[in-house]
């Protein structure tokens, strides 16, 4: 019928099993593609062998690895694919570039961590090397296999003063100031928990000597905030923290959790000492975690704890914005798919992908044999049986888990356009199962001897052990040593200023002296009524009691206040919708209505005024400001009088509200009527 049907793809690109990739659909397409109750559509199949990207060079060293080595003799059931020689599209002088490997061997008495360390700060100073001589638009790669591989080659390229843009890098919760701030967090919330409280002594923002903190510990008191007070007197940044923490105790569970914590974080001089240690990057890295903690907040203190804790699992190191122009690149493989390099650097070759995980087999494996699916469970250690199905089905996981490791090498290496450079860990004996022992295994390398040393072998460059001196020539870029002193800022003149209705000066409580407790349960109860006010006006129902306990414990109550508080509300807000006033007034029989109507006007010079009105009408005729107040009566006051004083003292913000509308419709405030409605005693009165 003329219709078409277009598949493209590389099998030997194929690196998303964890994801549910299946690399035999391709040899499926190729055979037919199934339809129901149709003939099978033969699609014709057009090999794409023209490579536009490397240089003939780094082609010719790819088809010489990959076809004698790493994909010869493929097995199609363990998923291994058939590897197939490009074809470079022009020469060019690229075709002299021979691929580096630097070998790093254990030495005697050397932890793995320092070899290590050894490999990344040669591959910093060879970065380095390359860009001293980088053309401009050119682009360096560095490609880990895994994401855990980044912390040493980040630190590498941090001690080297070399800028990154990095991809998705560290977790959020890998990156030291942003763990010490959530400790802080949990210090804040958890006064009892000693192991944050710890942590937070030995943060940037304090840094105590292991021998101080052993005397906090041993200093009388029950809680480490306790234990402090006897040091103090003696030492000046143990009293600014221990008088910041107790600042922010007093406002947990009064305001939001990450206010609390950014308040306690910059009394701390936080941002100061976290840009001397990793400058703007790691200040950028906290702010994050605060703009989280923030999104996280609902409920208790200890429920968003739990929240951001959950939520750290998957967040990223944010964007260094300070290396947006760096045009070196740290990634894993994967993010560099489909993306090319003009250097390509790849780390930590003697990965194994089969050593990478826990080593605990699978509960239940399932493997599809010919189409049919085969499942089988782990033998039971404890009876000692055996299980051969399983034991079968494993074996054919780890080769197909293999098959995908030699697809991931095909796609590092695949991204240089002119030129590579390898390196890696190795014992000097055995071949790793892995990139590293591929590449020994094609070169002839089988262990180390006296015969072998720094060469070429078979096209590849080798270097036994290369020193990691530093490279000359290439200005560094060191962190921050200090915070650099601001220079005199002076402030433009606010060319106006703002008022609001609410704020103004007479409005201050006459006789209303609360306590921090009564003034916290007024803020939580007139929040949480405005709000349902706000729903009635729109149509909704009123809520059940359950809901309203939520948002009073959003407002820093307890489980225990907000039950009682939450009953109460409700039954002040029945009596509402029985009385006939506020029965018209929120309901949508006007010819135009508004709630938390947002209004403001100029009518001094200078000089803004700026308000919400609680609710606003027009019945045809006139407009109705109305103006919900939750005030209760005072002890032994009146009804009368509790009336006359609301009325007195919100008279002059009614008057403010009908100006500001009046001028904003372009009416006389004599077609305005103002409404003071009291919720606690359904009562309106006009003024």
């Amino acid at each position: 019928d003329g219709r078409t049907l277009f598949l493209v793809g590389d099998p030997k690109q194929s690196i998303y099993r964890f994801r549910k990739a299946d690399v035999s659909i391709f040899y499926k397409a190729e055979k037919g593609i199934e339809r129901d109750g149709l003939e099978p559509i033969k699609p014709v199949p057009v090999k794409l062998r023209t490579n536009f990207r490397s240089s003939s060079g780094l082609i010719s060293w790819v088809n010489s690895l990959f076809g004698k080595t790493v994909m010869s003799r493929p097995r199609i059931e363990y998923e291994e694919v058939r590897f197939i020689d490009a074809i470079p599209a022009c020469d060019n002088d690229g075709s002299r570039c021979i691929p580096e490997l630097a070998l790093f061997v254990k030495q005697e008495d050397e932890s793995g961590n320092r070899v290590r360390r050894r490999e990344a700060m040669y591959l910093a100073r060879k970065v380095e090397e390359r860009l001293a001589i980088l053309e401009p638009g050119e682009t360096i790669g560095v490609l880990v296999f895994t994401r855990t591989h980044l912390a040493c080659y980040l630190e590498a390229f941090k001690e080297a003063g070399i800028p990154l843009q990095v991809k998705d890098g560290l977790k959020l919760a890998e990156i030291p100031e942003v763990a010490h701030l959530a400790n802080l967090a949990r210090a804040i919330v958890r006064p009892h928990d000693q192991l944050s409280w710890i942590a937070c002594l030995r943060s940037p923002w304090l840094m105590l000597p292991v021998s101080l903190i052993k005397d906090i510990l041993e200093a009388e008191g029950n809680t480490i905030f306790q234990k402090l007070k006897d040091f103090e007197s003696e030492h000046e940044n143990i009293r600014i923290f221990r008088t910041a923490m107790a600042r922010t105790r007093s406002r947990i569970g009064r305001d939001q959790l990450s206010k609390v914590v950014r308040k306690a974080w910059t009394d701390l001089k936080g941002p100061e000492k976290v840009a001397s240690i990793s400058g703007l990057a790691g200040v950028n890295a906290c702010l994050k975690f605060l703009d989280h903690l923030r999104d996280c907040e609902g409920g208790s203190p200890e429920e968003t704890l739990a929240q951001i804790d959950f939520l750290l699992e998957s967040l990223y190191d944010p964007q260094d914005i300070t290396t947006a122009d760096s045009p070196v690149f740290l990634m894993t493989v994967h993010g560099a798919k489909g993306l090319e390099f003009d250097h390509c650097f790849i780390p930590w070759m003697d990965y194994q992908l089969l050593q990478s995980g826990r080593g605990e087999k699978p509960a239940y494996l399932s493997v599809s044999l010919e189409g049919v699916p085969v499942v089988a469970s782990r033998p039971d250690k404890r009876v000692k049986r055996e299980n051969c199905v399983y034991d079968f089905l494993f074996e054919i996981e780890k080769r197909k888990t293999m098959a995908e490791a030699r697809r991931l090498f095909y796609v590092a290496v695949t991204r240089a356009k002119k030129s590579l450079f390898m390196s890696g860990v190795w014992s000097g004996k055995k071949l790793p199962n892995g990139p590293l022992g591929w590449v020994l295994d094609h070169i002839g390398i089988k262990k180390l001897s006296e015969d072998v040393g720094d060469g070429e072998y078979r096209g590849t460059q080798v270097y036994i052990n290369p020193e990691s001196v530093k490279i000359g020539g290439v200005k560094q870029r060191r962190g921050i040593d200090r915070i650099p002193v601001p220079k005199d800022f002076f402030p433009e003149p606010v060319p106006f200023k703002i008022r609001n209705p609410s704020n103004l000066p007479y409005l201050d409580d006459h006789g209303d002296d609360l306590g921090a407790y009564d003034k916290l349960l007024s803020t939580a109860r007139g929040i949480v009524i405005h709000k349902i006010i706000e729903q009635l006006s729109h149509g909704m129902d009123l809520p059940g009691a359950g809901y309203l306990e939520q948002l009073l414990l959003m407002q820093g109550l307890n489980n225990k206040m907000a039950k009682g508080v939450a009953r109460e509300i409700l039954d002040e807000l029945r009596r509402c919708c029985e009385e006939p006033f506020f029965k018209w007034i929120t309901g949508n029989d006007f010819q135009w209505s508004a709630s938390e109507l947002g209004i403001e006007s100029m009518a001094e010079k200078n000089v803004i005024t700026s308000g919400v009105i609680d609710r606003v009408v027009f019945d045809g005729k006139k407009y109705w400001i109305v103006d919900y107040k939750t005030h209760q009566p005072g002890t032994n006051e009146t009804k009368g009088d509790f009336i006359e004083r609301m009325k007195g003292k919100f008279k002059p913000q009614l008057v403010e509200y009908r100006r500001l509308l009046a001028s904003a419709k372009g009416i006389s405030d004599h077609h305005i009527h103002t409404v003071i409605y009291l919720t606690h005693i359904p009562t309106w009165i006009e003024v």
